[in-house]
């Protein structure tokens, strides 16, 4: 409770397929993840990073999306 989270998975390039990376995925600064981490509460996530995949495109990673506790 309280560290700082980090998901982990494949984040493909939408032009080839390729690889990009592992995105880190973190709570907006400020987040109560007590509060947010109860069922039928949500976190706001944010993505953070640059990514390059093996043919050089590069993209940056923006935006946020919801992380609602069900269970």
């Amino acid at each position: 409770r309280g560290g700082v989270l980090m998901a982990r998975g494949d984040l493909l390039c939408p032009l080839d397929g390729l690889v990009l990376g592992l995105p880190r995925i973190g709570p907006f600064p400020g987040t109560d993840l007590v509060r947010g981490g109860e069922i039928g509460r949500h976190v706001h996530m944010q993505p953070t990073g640059t990514f390059v995949c093996a043919n050089g495109h590069r993209w940056r990673a923006a935006g946020d999306f919801l992380l609602e506790r069900i269970a």
